[in-house]
């Protein structure tokens, strides 16, 4: 099994003072901006102005199954890597005994989520 680490998830509080203080204090860009049904949240990525890293802040609604009282250690989302091929890394995954916690496909996209055993989220798409 094979991934390349692609962008760090962030759980925030607040996605507006997030956004403003990651495009204003830190100087990077934002992406794209998005809510995101299946987990009644909403998603926005930043990349550095130079094309470094990204990162993806997350924001989830009292209503959904993922939101928690946000206290200080919760900060880190998730980690997502991006594979060759979602079903096949799922599949081998899995016998590994990392099932997915979570599959989401939407028109455009599918990706998936297996909990490390600290039960941090790892996305994984393709």
């Amino acid at each position: 099994m094979k991934a390349k680490l692609a962008y760090f998830g962030i759980r925030v509080k607040d996605m507006e003072a997030s956004i403003k203080f990651y495009t204003e204090v830190m100087g990077m860009k934002l992406k794209g901006r998005n809510s995101i049904d299946a987990t009644s949240g909403e998603v926005a990525g930043l990349i550095s102005e130079d094309g470094g890293p990204e990162i993806e802040l997350n924001y989830y609604k009292e209503s959904s199954r993922y939101f928690e009282a946000y206290s200080r250690g919760q900060e880190l989302d998730h980690i997502a890597f991006q594979v060759e091929n979602l079903d096949t890394f799922l599949s081998e995954a899995k016998k590994l005994g990392y099932g997915p916690a979570l599959e989401v496909k939407t028109a455009t996209s599918k990706w998936a989520y297996i909990q490390d055993p600290n039960g941090i989220y790892i996305e994984i798409f393709a």
